[in-house]
């Protein structure tokens, strides 16, 4: 009997100790999201690229490309000037958003990046914590 319960005892904790941690967790996720849903078209000029999870600084980013009308030097310029107003409606959705929820209960960080496809690097980057966004 007292084997029994050795062996019981032992796969709950073996069981116990394979458990993805959270972190852990929002990498898998992240790769998931990016192979099943990206690139996905969000507007014209505008596709979400990908999905990732820096446990480190506990940050999960979205990653956007801009391409055509968007992507030309006049129009990104014009973006940078106005991104307090574009910062403003990420955060806005990012504070409405049922589906990050799991996340946001978690205190997590996030960024969305955009790339220019001409540079072939990011020109906008906003960057949210839970500060910013647990405060209504």
């Amino acid at each position: 009997m007292k084997f029994v319960l050795s062996v019981i005892c032992g796969a709950a904790l073996l069981c116990a100790s394979c458990q993805e941690s959270f972190d852990e967790r929002c990498v898998r996720e992240s790769r998931e999201f990016t192979q099943k849903y990206c690139p996905k078209p969000v507007d014209d000029g505008i596709v979400l690229d990908s999905a990732t999870y820096d446990a480190a600084t506990r940050t999960y980013s979205y990653w956007y490309a801009l391409s055509g009308r968007l992507d030309k030097g006049d129009v990104r310029e014009e973006l940078r000037r106005r991104s307090g107003e574009l910062k403003e409606r990420v955060l806005r959705s990012l504070r409405n958003s049922i589906e990050l929820k799991p996340y946001k209960d978690e205190g997590i960080s996030f960024s969305y990046v955009y790339v220019s496809d001409s540079l072939g690097k990011p020109f906008l980057r906003f960057t949210f914590t839970a500060k910013d966004y647990g405060a209504r």
